[in-house]
């Protein structure tokens, strides 16, 4: 599982991404579903920006592999990036974990929203629907403050990595530890 969403600081105000029917329009998401028998891409937002970028159906039902869908994303976050987009803070924040056997483990994800951390977790096994990065039980905690939220989300993972899982796709962006959680 893989969520990320980017936004056009220049012809965007940041505003639009705090209610979300502007944000819809005005950013490019990409899901990347790897928990399933057939891996896929998917991608939300304005259809002329998601052809012009690669991530629209068409190009999304070419890519039948894991290794096929990231080398085409590693093109498109290229591009975007190029372009002047840039990936939303909540974007940056989201991790994935995996526990246990893929087909018959248990995943925890959690993405840090200003200040309030959101927990989604649940077994693996696919129940006849897809499983995505929201999918299963949410927990929503909300934080007096910024750095509260950020100290709660760094012990989080490190309980999460201490009890065995496993970090989906790892990358170096997480919010800087700011405060010891009390």
């Amino acid at each position: 599982m893989f969520h990320r969403e980017y936004w056009h600081p220049k012809t965007t105000p940041a505003s639009a991404l705090a209610t979300l029917g502007p944000r819809i329009s005005a950013t490019i998401r990409i899901g990347v579903y790897t928990l399933e028998p057939m891996p896929r891409l998917e991608a939300g937002g304005d259809s002329g920006r998601l052809r012009e970028f690669r991530v629209d159906r068409e190009a999304a039902r070419q890519l039948t592999t894991e290794a096929a869908i990231f080398q085409h994303l590693a093109g498109v976050f290229e591009r975007l990036s190029a372009a002047g987009w840039v990936e939303v803070e909540e974007s940056l924040s989201y991790r994935a974990f995996l526990h246990g056997d893929a087909a018959a483990g248990k995943f925890w994800n959690v993405r840090l929203a200003d200040r309030t951390l959101d927990v989604y977790f649940g077994k693996t096994a696919v129940k006849r629907r897809p499983l995505h990065c929201n999918s299963d039980t949410r927990t929503a905690r909300a934080f007096a403050t910024r750095d509260e939220a950020v100290a709660a989300y760094h012990e989080m993972i490190g309980e999460k990595l201490k009890k065995g899982y496993v970090e989906l796709f790892p990358r170096a962006t997480a919010p800087k530890k700011t405060t010891k959680r009390k």
